[in-house]
């Protein structure tokens, strides 16, 4: 029986619930068809961030900051299917992610791997974040499945 991932009705109604409920929902909404180390290096991705107190300092603050993960603005958010193996590999990350290897290293970021190759290919190898005007240096680039998890100059 899953312990996170009972059904809400809107975004707002994920503000009430745990950091570790809200990283198996993202997880599941942004690489629920990715392998198990594909949905690790989604949770590494957070827990990097709340490390270094990137957009928040607690797993909640990071997986519900603005603009960050649009996966968590989607109907697998908030209905996943708990009784799917993948929410069970996801509840699993989520419950301690930190038990888990991380695969990605530093990385903050990923993305769809056409996403990012369609982005380094207009913007001469580098990346633009949509919003900004001045494309960045990637410094470090893994990918896994149909993610490229990747960190930028500057952090």
């Amino acid at each position: 029986m899953s312990i996170y991932g009972n059904p809400l009705s809107s975004y707002n109604d994920l503000t009430n619930q745990s950091g570790n409920d809200l990283l198996a929902r993202l997880i599941y909404s942004e690489a629920r068809g990715e392998s198990f180390q594909g949905k690790q290096g989604v949770a590494w991705v957070v827990m990097n961030r709340v490390a270094r107190q990137f957009t928040g300092s607690t797993l909640h603050d990071v997986c519900l900051a603005s603009s960050q993960f649009s996966g968590m603005h989607t109907q697998a958010a908030l209905t996943p299917d708990t009784s799917s193996a993948v929410w069970a590999d996801c509840e699993q990350i989520a419950q301690k992610p930190s038990a888990y290897s991380n695969p990605i290293g530093d990385c903050l970021w990923f993305n769809a791997n056409s996403t990012f190759n369609n982005n380094l290919a207009t913007h001469s190898g580098k990346y633009l974040f949509g919003g900004t005007t001045k494309p960045v240096a990637v410094t470090e680039q893994i990918v896994i499945g149909n993610h490229t998890f990747f960190m930028i100059e500057g952090y």
